[in-house]
């Protein structure tokens, strides 16, 4: 499964479903949460269902956080789905527990992505983490902040680094896909994002969440390895492949196994 690019587009927005697909982006996330009112909600599951069968394409669903009242609606939502085999992945937002994903084990072969977005989500990583029901995690910068109380500044994201770090831990610890940043809100501030994405990059998170296909190029720019990435990989693959050594040298560097297997995983992210 690639990680690096994950496009929102509201579900009320149907004429923008197949833009979205032609962004460029890994997946597109169909939006039931945030971006939709709840007059519109009903439409926006209605637009889905739609879409699903006219495309072969798989796509995401951001359904509603368990406690809200509008879940049952998007678990009814998706058993209609699944009887059409068009169920493919959901963002779960507002995650705070494993036990949430157990309402979703019926669903055969399901990707889950939990946003940890809250205090009790920091706090149970662990145990979500843990789960075997999901592959990878994401991140929510915006509504943790609110829930904080966070203020501009240095301090707000001195303690959202804090918890990036928690997250791309426990994204180690329990075998993991590398975890997605949360999504970048100011569109028009490209040297903001990338400054950000690399940022997190550097710390071990895989892609990033975004609301605009103008955000696609530089974030699969950030996370795709570059041309002298790939060269020097590809030398150090084969270089171990003719040596009997698995310490080696290469241009005056020492070559070991954790070496190897950085240059292998840049190329099973080509």
């Amino acid at each position: 499964m690639k990680t690096k690019s994950f496009l929102f587009v509201p579900s009320i927005k149907n004429d923008r479903f197949n833009k979205a697909l032609n962004s460029g982006a890994d997946y597109i996330i169909i939006d039931l949460e945030d971006s939709i009112s709840p007059n519109q909600k009903d439409k926006g599951r209605a637009n889905i269902l739609e879409f699903a069968n006219n495309t072969d394409a798989n796509f995401f669903i951001r359904i509603n956080d368990t406690k809200s009242e509008y879940f049952n609606d998007d678990m009814k939502l998706l058993d209609e789905l699944n009887k059409m085999k068009k169920l493919y992945a959901i963002v779960l937002p507002k995650s705070e527990s494993s036990k949430e994903f157990e309402l979703f084990k019926n669903f055969k072969d399901l990707i889950i992505i939990p946003i940890i977005e809250s205090a009790l989500g920091v706090d149970n990583l662990d145990d979500i983490a843990s789960s075997k029901l999901i592959k990878l995690l994401s991140f929510g910068a915006l509504d943790i902040s609110l829930e904080l109380g966070l203020k501009e500044g240095s301090g707000r994201e001195n303690l959202l680094n804090h918890i990036r770090n928690q997250i791309v831990i426990k994204s180690a610890k329990y075998k993991l896909l590398p975890p997605i940043n949360g999504v970048y809100p100011d569109i028009k501030d490209e040297i903001g994002l990338k400054y950000e994405l690399e940022f997190v990059s550097s710390m071990g998170f895989g892609g990033s969440l975004s609301i605009h296909p103008n955000q696609i190029p530089i974030i699969n720019q950030v996370f795709s390895p570059t041309k002298e990435q790939i060269l020097w990989a590809k030398e150090i693959v084969e270089l171990a492949k003719n040596t009997d050594d698995i310490v080696f040298n290469y241009k005056g560097n020492m070559i070991d196994l954790p070496v190897i297997k950085k240059a292998q995983n840049i190329l099973a992210n080509i």
